[in-house]
């Protein structure tokens, strides 16, 4: 046999990219036909199993760069999808079929995700049905024929198969419990008999078996677990709470999905008024309860009302800002720009607004509406962002508990500072009142932290890292994800002194590990705000539209940077980009000499020249996502000595596994590496940063004691809300900032 050329070497390399074994690569390059096809679908959309389908299942060209690019754009991601897809082209009657064409994606199931929620109810439902045999046969029941069922049920057959499997195999799990010994034999329980058998001839009584305590001990274990399955059901259809009334949101989105409340029915709503306009006849209110930014136009008309009464005393009491209940019918609205209205028929006034409320019926800036923190939360823009605050923060807890981490609430009083910056707050009750009102002076007679509530000197944290580092070393997977504290005085639009941090960390990985891990948690966290918050996201893309177009009351700075930022296309598309491709990767070497090629060049002029050695500012950062990659970037290996003590060094000791994801007009978002998990080269670093290793005793420890590679990264929520949302300003995505002279509620 012919040793193997480089041009098959190059060629088997793409093919292992599609998930073929070395068999199947050897197998296909004899195909010289399909190899050619492959390697052309790969240089036009990439390889993957789904494009190894097309290649061997699509016999026309047309269909075939179609299909790629469908699949490369990331709408058609199962294999179910394309199997619809594959049908309906073969069954299209020749007929052409281009891309966004709306009999094929609804054949192939495009633009439908399924989500947890949705299918482990679908999977319960169809568990619920198939109880009774499956109780009876327990593990030798057939799963694979509910499997087939599930993937012929409506929208659930758009998810993956393996997916569907697992939540399958997760609540036969949880509703049978662990595997008996006889199901490891392979057989069904034995039934008692109906009637006794005939008599026999009585034996020799049989010596007593030997106890087996593992088998009692597993269906022991077996009939606890199924307690508590059965306890959890029980449980979940027993809660209480409910409201009478019906959220805003609600009825827009059922309206939306064309599903209006009868006639007949009266519904509840409450809310606070934005505008009210008062005639002769009837007068129109705008309600909004803050479950979205879309209000709700109340009718209210005297004649409908059975108490007029009180009708004419909320037409005196009413104005923006009133707190009220209506009930009425909700009927399809004639007005332009709604679906539904309220015709009133009873209201309740529950609480007035008196002179000197500052939250006008026009829109104002947000630089006044930060100096009103505890009322600015009624205006849309903020309570826009504030939903989508909340949907990331379950987004970041849903997407670490989905991938088998544990969440570890880590310290906020702490002793070290993680980052060794100094910037900490510190924590005494060393402190007596000034006098005469002046500032607080330290208890005469107090000589050191010693003496102090901690019995050394303590401060808030500023990174959760090196605690959860520990119970890493226990549990291989973990999160925290709480409050952290800088006393740097920054007085931007970036910085905090209060700010949120997720910091994973991950046994057994190293730096390639996390920047997948990070890549997949930024898109993840994008994805979840786009299916629970697309009313928010349509508002806030308008919004920032009004601004760049000096149609609200922004300063020019503002307008200026939101004109910036539309030129690269609205809110939507740019978070359309993030999640659409892979992140960019490049070291750090290779980015200083991009970023000072092109100063040298006068291509762009950077304040600070890009040298070797220097720690990127954020003009270097975002020209490097913004202009030379035009997506996000990850940049690896820094120099040492830039970097923080506890970062793994590359060989050679000039740089370490770190990485930092930059992203376009926000900068660095996320910061990570490999941990150095040799004790001697971690010591060296704590010395040669002047970290003193007195303090860190227990952090050694854990090098000390059954160490093993581990890696982790540290995210700030409030500048993943800011990519979200799109938002200019840091304090206008965090409920009450704390900044340099900020402190007021």
């Amino acid at each position: 046999m012919s040793a193997p050329t480089p041009a098959d070497s190059a060629a088997a390399e793409v093919l292992r990219q599609y998930g073929l074994n070395e068999k199947g690569v050897r197998d296909t390059l004899v195909n010289k036909e399909l190899t050619a096809l492959l390697l052309d679908l790969h240089a036009k959309f990439g390889a993957g199993k789904l494009l190894y389908t097309v290649a061997t299942k699509c016999d026309s060209e047309p269909h075939r760069l179609l299909l790629g690019k469908y699949i490369s754009e990331g709408k058609v991601t199962t294999s179910q999808q394309l199997d619809g897809a594959l049908r309906f082209l073969k069954e299209c009657g020749g007929r052409a079929v281009g891309f966004g064409d709306a009999e094929l994606e609804k054949a192939s199931g495009v633009g439908v995700t399924v989500s947890d929620a949705e299918l482990a109810s679908a999977v319960q439902v169809a568990l619920a049905e198939e109880k009774a045999a499956i109780e009876e046969e327990r593990y030798q029941y057939n799963f694979s024929d509910l499997l087939g069922k599930l993937k012929k049920a409506e929208r659930v057959k758009w998810a993956d198969a393996a997916r569907i499997r697992a939540e399958i195999d997760r609540q036969a799990a949880a509703l049978l419990g662990p595997k008996t010994a006889e199901d490891l034999a392979g057989g069904k329980p034995k039934k008692k008999d109906k009637a006794p058998a005939a008599a026999k001839e009585p034996k020799a009584a049989p010596k007593a078996p030997k106890a087996v305590p593992t088998d009692s001990a597993a269906q022991a274990e077996a009939e606890q677990r199924q307690r508590l399955s059965q306890a959890v059901s029980a449980v979940r259809g027993s809660f209480l709470f409910s409201l009478p009334r019906k959220e805003i949101q609600s009825l827009q989105q059922d309206a939306r999905e064309g599903a209006i409340p009868d006639e007949g029915q009266v519904v509840e709503v409450g809310g606070w008024i934005r505008t009210i306009r008062q005639q002769a006849a009837v007068n129109f209110v705008e309600l909004n309860d803050g479950s979205t930014p879309e209000s709700l136009q109340v009718v209210v008309v005297e004649a409908n009302f059975s108490d007029k009464e009180s009708c004419r005393g909320f037409l005196a009491k009413a104005s923006t800002g009133t707190c009220v209940k209506f009930w009425g019918r909700v009927v399809k609205s004639i007005a332009k720009g709604q679906l539904i209205e309220m015709q009133a028929t009873k209201v309740e006034v529950c609480g007035t607004v008196s002179e000197g409320f500052p939250i006008s019926k026009t829109a104002l800036s947000l630089d006044t509406l930060r100096q009103h923190q505890h009322l600015r939360i009624r205006t849309n823009v903020v309570a826009s962002v504030m939903r989508i605050r909340d949907t990331c923060a379950f987004a970041v807890n849903q997407f670490f508990h989905q991938r088998g981490f544990k969440y570890v609430h880590t310290p906020i009083l702490t002793s070290n500072d993680c980052e060794g910056a100094g910037e900490t707050f510190t924590v005494t009750t060393l402190l007596k009142e000034g006098e005469h009102g002046g500032p607080p002076v330290v208890r005469p007679g107090v000589r050191s932290f010693a003496e102090d509530f901690f019995a050394r000197k303590a401060m808030l944290t500023v990174s959760g890292q090196l605690n959860v580092e520990t119970y890493c070393a226990g549990l291989s997977k973990v999160y925290t994800f709480g409050p952290t504290f800088r006393a740097e005085e920054s007085n931007t639009t970036r910085h905090l002194a209060e700010f949120w941090m997720i910091e994973p960390e991950l046994w057994f990985a190293g730096l390639p590990e996390i920047m997948s891990l990070a890549e997949d948690f930024i898109k993840s966290v994008i994805a979840l705000v786009m299916e629970e918050c697309a009313t928010d996201l349509l508002y806030l893309d308008a919004y920032h539209r009004r601004v760049a177009e000096g149609k609200s009351d922004e300063e020019k700075e503002a307008q200026q940077q939101a004109k910036s930022r539309l030129a690269e296309g609205g809110l939507i598309d740019r978070l359309l980009h993030v999640i659409k491709e892979p992140f960019a990767r490049t070291t750090y070497t290779n980015a200083i000499e991009l970023l000072a090629k092109v100063h040298a060049s006068g291509e762009a002029t950077f304040t600070e020249a890009p040298v070797w050695g220097m720690d990127m500012g954020a003009e270097h950062e975002r020209y490097l996502c913004e202009k030379m990659f035009k997506k996000p970037v990850i940049v690896t290996n820094y120099p040492r000595k830039i970097k923080a003590f506890y970062m793994k060094q590359d060989e050679g000791g000039q740089t370490v596994q770190a990485m930092d994801i930059l992203v376009p007009y926000i900068g660095e978002i996320i910061g990570g590496s490999a941990r150095e998990d040799n004790l001697e080269k971690l010591l060296a670093n704590m010395a040669d940063k002047g970290i003193p290793a007195e303090g860190l005793q227990w952090y050694l420890d854990l090098r000390r004691f059954g160490s093993a590679p581990h890696a982790g990264f540290g995210l700030g929520f409030e500048r993943m809300v800011l990519l979200v949302t799109g938002m200019l300003n840091i304090r206008d995505v965090i409920p009450f900032p704390r900044a340099v002279g900020l402190a007021n509620h």
